[in-house]
């Protein structure tokens, strides 16, 4: 059996990927994000696994609660993208959690459910003003119910 979070991240980059959003999103899913070594001259979406906390609920059975984080970073041409790429950032958290992406791909493993969104990155400022590149990250979390692996 695959980790949970690593499953729901694949599904969620392929979505974000199959939607028609302006300009162009190409999410990859990445166990490690590297926004600093790459050419960021284009957007890059990165779909990051992250922390997955186990709670018991009942005696055959767990609470897992995960996040996903959306890591979006581009080299800035000029300061009007810095609105453009908010504006992106914006529409991805609001087709997230509207649920309206395309059900397409790897599908997201059952009885996996949307609970909350946050963006914790808006706008990092040594990336602005030192390094001219947009970053931001959306954190999701989701939820499941799972079996307890009785092997």
């Amino acid at each position: 059996m695959a980790a949970i979070e690593v499953d729901t991240a694949t599904a969620l980059a392929y979505r974000l990927s199959s939607y028609a959003f302006s300009p162009t999103v190409a999410a990859v899913m990445e166990y490690v994000p590297d926004h600093e070594g790459t050419d960021l001259s284009d957007l890059k979406v990165s779909v990051v696994p992250g922390t997955v906390e186990v709670t018991q609920v009942a005696r055959g059975s767990d609470l897992h609660e995960f996040q996903i984080h959306v890591v979006m970073a581009k080299r800035l041409a000029n300061d009007a993208e810095i609105a453009t790429l908010a504006g992106l950032r914006s529409s991805v958290a609001d087709k997230i959690r509207s649920g309206v992406l395309p059900v397409t791909g790897p599908a997201m493993p059952t009885g996996v459910q949307y609970i909350s969104l946050a963006v914790n990155t808006t706008y990092d400022r040594n990336s602005l003003t030192n390094m001219r590149t947009f970053l931001s990250e959306i954190a999701v979390t989701y939820r499941a119910n799972l079996a307890k692996d009785a092997t």
